[in-house]
């Protein structure tokens, strides 16, 4: 467990979808189990742009000048991908989760954690200089919400950092995915979709609604896979919190069927091949 100390804020709980719920967020980020087996595909990814010998994570964070005394606030913190390039970069750093048993995984603490709701950040007004929000805006039940809290807590002349994937990320899979569940559990069966709800490509009016001034910026590339497994284990560490709406057995069908059809894919081409896209909002 992280030795910093860690705060407790009130939650606010506002259920839109079932890809929204607080519970089912719970079980599925209760550790970065399943974030980890997700990031693992990144191993077959052949990025289309050259960003050097950068992680992601810095290429995220150079659309920002930084004079390395500004407050950061990473909003849905996760697993910490962003900590060591934020302290390479930032002066103080507060990481705040709605799941503790993230912020119980943090290996190198930082100035603060805190398990709260983006919905209703435990912070004051222009606290911050960078709020950092990775990943996570499309499990935010009120989305406009969140946002405000973002422009309320960043001091006038920051920034907010909004990463997500684009709307055709991973297509290929969730198009194999939507043929197998339809071939063996009909419309009974849901697939994950929590990132129709908010994408660097598409609905972008939530931003400008809170913010006057939006750049975006993207990076695509495509996965290679000679294998379904990488592509399987993607689909599997997206089951925890899917429980109360598609039993086990309908599950393990849908995805012997869609690893079948992987299979034959990638016999037939010799490789299965998936558009990566991703970026970053910097809104002011």
């Amino acid at each position: 467990m992280a030795s910093a100390s860690i705060q407790r804020a009130d939650l606010v709980s506002v259920v839109v979808s079932s890809w929204t719920d607080r519970h089912r967020l719970l079980r599925q980020y209760a550790d970065p189990g399943n974030l980890v087996t997700r990031v693992g595909v990144y191993e077959y990814l052949v990025p289309d742009q050259d960003i050097g010998s950068r992680t992601f994570e810095e290429w995220v964070l150079d659309h920002l000048r930084w004079a390395g005394s500004e407050a950061v606030i990473d909003v849905g913190r996760g697993g910490g991908a962003y900590e060591p390039a934020l302290r390479r970069r930032a002066g103080r750093l507060v990481g705040l989760d709605l799941s503790m048993g993230m912020l119980r995984s943090a290996s190198r603490n930082p100035a603060a954690l805190v398990v709260g709701d983006a919905q209703h950040l435990p912070v004051g007004d222009e606290t911050f200089d960078v709020g950092l929000a990775a990943h996570m805006l499309y499990h935010v039940p009120d989305i406009d919400r969140a946002l405000r809290e973002l422009r309320r807590a960043v001091r006038p002349g920051g920034a907010a950092l909004l990463v997500a994937n684009g709307s055709g990320d991973k297509q290929e899979i969730r198009d194999l995915w939507q043929e197998a569940a339809l071939a063996v559990a009909g419309s009974s069966f849901s697939l994950p979709a929590w990132t129709r709800r908010f994408s660097v490509d598409a609905g972008l009016e939530v931003v400008e609604r809170t913010f006057s001034d939006i750049r975006v910026d993207t990076l695509t590339g495509r996965f290679w896979f000679s294998t379904p497994d990488p592509v399987m284990a993607w689909v599997n560490s997206l089951r925890a919190g899917t429980e109360d709406d598609i039993d086990s057995e309908a599950w393990n069908a849908v995805a012997t069927d869609l690893r079948i059809r992987i299979e034959q894919r990638i016999d037939r081409l010799g490789q299965f091949v998936v558009r990566k896209v991703s970026g970053v909002v910097i809104a002011r």
